[in-house]
């Protein structure tokens, strides 16, 4: 690592604007005892975590680092059942929606909430470990081994394995064999050897051996250093998200604002797609709009109409929502939760709310808003990142039951634990229930609406 040139980028990141100098202090800590595996890959969760720091203020930081030629920013695709890293990319125009493990010799479709990871690590002028990013199995496979082993080297471990099909692997070469534990309990420690060529080979490729205590020895020969780690082979089911370390996912990272600022104009390439497991989109719509374009005039409208745009904006960004467009009057956003999505809404609503005491009638502003949450596909319109789906276009539909200053919400938002707790802690209560026949979408679609209560300018 270079010292000097590290605490070069580090002042120069505390003088950029929007950064939070005890972050940028923890984040020298850090940097300083950390080991160069952890360096390899950094996950700002890990960071925040290690230090009792705010995520959002170090995912910022990060972010801002990046400018300074402090950081790099790699996305990482994850195989949903053993967690290994099967593509890495600096550019989301580089990402691709079919991946394939070659641990698990399966297909997949990487989901940007789910698979896809945003991790840093040190310019490579600050630090060039000269190997590719690595991610250790998850505890939930119960790995055995970790070993590592300098080219030229031998390294042994001893490891005790029951009855059934093992896989031995290196991460960083993506090299494999498999390993059959059959028959009756050794009671002497076996003994196997196992080389690593050039590529990603291992040899041998299979290997037989009865339960008990067994030494695995790993001959290097075909790269700088290489390792070795044994789990089970056959993993037929996704690994659950609460089984692994949290993580900065890609669709995390592209409701930053930051992030949108320095980085808004990477896309994906026009032909690609991402699949996004769920998302809570809003619809927001000015009702009464052509009455107020017809009594003050187009030039004084509009501007009302891009003052009302400034404000769902800033409101929306500050609750962790992405503003994806704006169509005519209306405005459609992202949120990672359907919570922070009604925070969101109730913020807005009461500001325009506080805006409306002050203006004549006739610039009076009134809102309404629909929800809904599901699966979409990420893709790039325009040069945007714009979601598509059914997901859409049922938030799209719902937002016509409301009525000025209501939020209509489909049964999947309305039935979410976090969102009724949000409602309670809120000023939205007293929903009606109503079957509608939306538009395009076949059968009766249960949907709730709402009014924010009234309450007092200073609520």
């Amino acid at each position: 690592m270079d010292g000097p040139r590290l605490e070069l980028c580090l002042s120069r990141l505390a003088k950029r604007p929007g950064t939070d100098a005890s972050v940028v202090n923890a984040l020298s800590t850090w940097l300083t005892q950390s080991s160069p595996f952890e360096r390899l890959r950094i996950s700002p969760h890990s960071v925040a975590e290690c230090g009792n720091l705010d995520v959002h203020a170090v995912v910022n930081a990060f972010l801002l680092g990046t400018q300074v030629e402090l950081f790099d920013l790699s996305w990482e695709v994850h195989c949903p059942r053993c967690n290994m890293l099967t593509e890495q990319f600096n550019d989301l125009a580089h990402a691709r929606e079919q991946s394939s493990c070659p641990m698990c010799e399966f297909s997949f479709r990487a989901d940007l909430s789910n698979q896809i990871e945003v991790t840093f690590s040190l310019n490579r002028a600050i630090e060039d470990l000269g190997f590719p990013p690595v991610c250790s199995p998850p505890a939930i496979l119960d790995p055995r081994g970790n070993i590592a082993c300098p080219q030229g080297q031998y390294v042994s471990t001893v490891v005790e394995l029951a009855q059934g099909q093992y896989r031995y692997f290196c991460p960083l070469t993506r090299s494999k064999g498999v390993l059959d534990v059959a028959g009756i309990q050794s009671e002497e420690i076996q003994s196997v050897t196992v080389t690593q060529l050039a590529g990603n080979e291992l040899a041998p490729r299979a290997l037989t051996v009865r339960p008990g205590r067994i030494q695995v020895v790993l001959h290097n020969v075909g790269h700088p250093i290489s390792g070795l780690w044994i789990h089970t082979n056959r993993l037929s089911e996704d690994l659950p998200l609460s089984a692994l370390k949290r993580r900065l996912s890609g669709l995390e990272l592209l409701h930053y604002p930051i992030y949108q600022r320095l980085f808004g104009d990477r896309v994906l390439s026009a032909r690609e797609r991402l699949q996004v497991s769920s998302v809570t989109i809003v619809f927001t719509d000015i009702t009464g709009s052509t009455r107020m374009y017809e009594e003050l005039g187009d030039p004084q409208a509009y501007n009302l109409v891009r003052d009302h745009f400034e404000i769902i904006q800033q409101i929306f960004e500050s609750c962790g929502g992405r503003l994806v467009k704006t169509i005519g009057d209306a405005v459609m956003a992202s949120f990672l939760s359907n919570r922070s999505a009604l925070r969101a809404v109730d913020n807005a609503q009461r500001r325009l709310e506080q805006y409306s005491q002050s203006v004549p009638n006739a610039e009076r502003l009134q809102l309404r808003f629909g929800m809904h949450r599901g699966p979409a596909i990420m893709v790039n319109l325009n040069g945007q990142m714009d979601y598509f789906g059914r997901t859409v276009n049922k938030a799209a539909r719902v937002q016509t039951v409301a009525r000025s200053n209501e939020l209509s919400v489909s049964e999947e938002v309305f039935t979410d634990p976090d969102f009724q707790a949000e409602c309670s802690a809120s000023f939205w209560s007293d929903f009606r229930k109503s079957v509608e026949d939306l538009k395009g979408i076949g059968g009766g679609q249960l949907v709730y609406t709402a009014q924010r209560r009234a309450v007092n300018a200073t609520s």
